[in-house]
């Protein structure tokens, strides 16, 4: 089976526009802690998505996500920088990366995962690397949005060896991100990394 994991999805934007551009994924499933984005992700009527009403994390558990004045870009850690007061959404909901792989993945299937979750990136991929999950994982498009918490920079350095293991890597920062959008299109991101695979957008 060939699955797109969106961590950090929104209102389910990034699916919607990747599916429009036509890639043959047989399953997408959209990730997304935030509960004001959840009837979004519900009202997806295509078949193959997936909505998922919680974040992916290095654990099992209910905490708060951490926003500025704009309701975008919430974090699992008060210190991300943010625009306009800080205050928290409680109660969110998140569930171990490594056992939700081990659930819903196999080694048969082609898997490509989009990772762009406020700073809660390093976690994630800890928690796959350390489990042995990442095995799964044929593509990888990550933005390090650790660069944004003071208290968790440091980790992207430490991490970036360990991802030799993914077959396929895509990494830029959020601002060369919507460069490139802009640039070759809104499926700008996979476009790139399904090209460094060796596949075209509907194989």
């Amino acid at each position: 089976m060939r699955v797109y994991l969106d961590i950090g999805a929104g209102g389910g934007e990034g699916i919607a526009q990747i599916i429009a551009c036509g890639y043959a994924f047989d399953r997408y499933y959209a990730f997304e802690p935030q509960p004001v984005y959840h009837a979004a992700l519900r009202a997806i009527t295509d078949p193959r998505v997936v909505a998922c009403p919680y974040g992916l994390w290095h654990q099992t558990v209910t905490a708060p996500l951490h926003v500025g004045r704009r309701a975008v870009g919430a974090s699992v850690y008060a210190d991300k920088l943010v625009v306009g007061k800080r205050h928290a959404i409680p109660d969110c909901q998140f569930v171990s990366a490594a056992e939700w792989f081990r659930r819903y993945l196999t080694v048969d299937d082609h898997v490509i995962a989009k990772v762009n979750c406020e700073g809660a990136e390093c976690d994630i991929l800890e928690d796959l690397l350390d489990s042995g999950e990442i095995a799964k994982l044929h593509g990888l498009m990550l933005a390090f949005d650790v660069r944004k918490v003071p208290s968790q920079r440091a980790r992207e350095a430490q991490i970036r060896p360990r991802l030799a293991v993914v077959p396929h890597l895509w990494v830029l920062s959020e601002s060369e991100t919507y460069r490139r959008a802009k640039r070759i299109g809104s499926d700008g991101y996979l476009r790139q990394i399904m090209a460094a695979m060796g596949e075209g957008e509907g194989a």
